[in-house]
């Protein structure tokens, strides 16, 4: 690469606590799967934009790069406890 990136577990971390936060009222034992594909790298200092689609206790969701028009984690899935 260019340029140092940031690693793609680390992404994925940050997707998990937003979803944590906005879907399960911070309570990680709610959080029953999650998964993800890695599509593009992220840069340092970039900032993500979360999209969560659903309504539970199933959710699609991705992570998009806006300024590069770029989704860096795609065809999520997560699973909330009923």
């Amino acid at each position: 690469f260019p340029e140092p990136i940031v690693h793609g577990m680390c992404s994925l971390g940050m997707a998990c606590r937003v979803a944590l936060r906005l879907l399960c009222s911070d309570k990680p034992e709610a959080l029953r799967a999650m998964s993800v594909r890695f599509a593009s790298v992220v840069y340092p200092g970039e900032r993500l934009r979360f999209e969560f689609f659903g309504n539970g206790p199933r959710y699609r969701w991705r992570v998009r790069v806006p300024q590069r028009n770029v989704t860096v984690l795609d065809r999520g899935e997560l699973e909330l406890a009923g």
